[in-house]
């Protein structure tokens, strides 16, 4: 995580949700995902290792946690209550570029698995629906 050295409150902020990738891991467990495996398959072109840097450091800022799964070892990553209060922050970020930024897409971004699993996400986001992953 860098700093910008500031002590100001959006700075800050942006120290821990401005870096790249990390508002779409948020997106990823604001839909209820929670396994790395899962994660890690809704971010195609993330590599494994950033992953693992970007969840490691959300959990150093306290926005993210880890939770047993009750299958052996394994743990999930949960948002904790801070990370939760971000989701208006991301809903308002991807209303924002709707209105803003959205264009036509490029072909790459239009594989029908991708298409789908992004409506489905950012449905399960603005609806809140829980309890999936």
């Amino acid at each position: 995580m860098h700093s910008y050295g500031q002590y100001c409150p959006i700075a800050k902020g942006a120290e821990i949700f401005a870096d790249r990738w990390t508002p779409l891991i948020l997106r990823e467990l604001l839909a209820d995902v929670h396994r790395f495996s899962d994660i890690y398959r809704g971010l195609p072109g993330i590599s494994r290792s950033l992953l693992v840097s970007r969840l490691r450091q959300l959990e150093r800022a306290g926005v993210v946690e880890r939770r047993p799964t009750g299958t052996g070892d394994a743990s999930g990553y949960h948002l904790t209550d801070g990370g939760e209060e971000l989701r208006p922050v991301v809903m308002a970020l991807g209303e924002w570029a709707a209105r803003r930024a959205f264009g036509e897409p490029e072909p790459a971004e239009l594989k029908p698995v991708r298409v789908v699993a992004s409506v489905l996400v950012v449905a399960l986001v603005t609806t809140g629906v829980t309890g999936l992953g």
